[in-house]
């Protein structure tokens, strides 16, 4: 499902779905200093 509702030729689907890839793969790859320590809420209320 997902691409194939948006595209119905399947090359227009599949470079959709390698731009997609592609982005994921460069995140997973050149993104592991990204840092997320985001301040925790006071739990003391």
């Amino acid at each position: 499902l997902g691409l194939s509702r948006m595209y119905r030729d399947d090359i227009e689907q599949i470079d959709a779905g390698m731009l997609l890839y592609d982005a994921f793969y460069r995140w997973a790859r050149d993104a592991t200093d990204e840092s997320h320590d985001w301040p925790q809420p006071d739990k003391r209320g």
